[in-house]
């Protein structure tokens, strides 16, 4: 179908309008036929379904994701610790245990750092405790 309208200006209007977006942005907002875009119902509400479906994914996604940052930081630091859930850099706040007893936060970029370091720690321990145990039998 034609777009509406019979002035220039509506028709250039809306040419500049569609170009910002894409066909399937504009159908995912439900304002495709504002701009004289026409589509089967039922591609319509295929649309609708997948955002629906996407958008619940990504938020389980993240929720697994946030609880795996808190268990982390649990066996890391104990209870006292807590995730900042701003995705800031190097320059965030870390986890404080002794400061007035208060939870410290820790943003996860910072987490996963300190989560290796202390990998790397427990590996050069059991070298080591390996070593003492071999010179022991030897």
């Amino acid at each position: 179908m034609p777009p509406t309208g019979n002035s220039e200006f509506a028709s250039n209007d809306r040419a500049s309008l569609l170009a910002t977006k894409s066909n399937y942005e504009w159908v995912a907002e439900g304002r495709h036929t504002e701009l004289g875009l026409y589509f089967p119902d039922t591609m319509v509400a295929s649309i609708s379904s997948k955002r629906t479906t996407h958008s619940a994914a990504e938020q389980g996604r993240r929720d697994r994701l946030k609880s795996a940052f808190e268990d982390m930081a649990e066996v890391l630091f104990g209870s006292n610790a807590t995730i900042d859930q701003k995705n800031v850099g190097e320059g965030g706040r870390t986890c404080d245990q002794e400061s007035n007893g208060r939870k410290g936060n820790l943003n996860r970029i910072r987490l996963i750092n300190m989560a290796t370091e202390r990998l790397k720690d427990q590996c050069k321990q059991i070298e080591e405790m390996k070593r003492i145990l071999d010179k022991g039998h030897g």
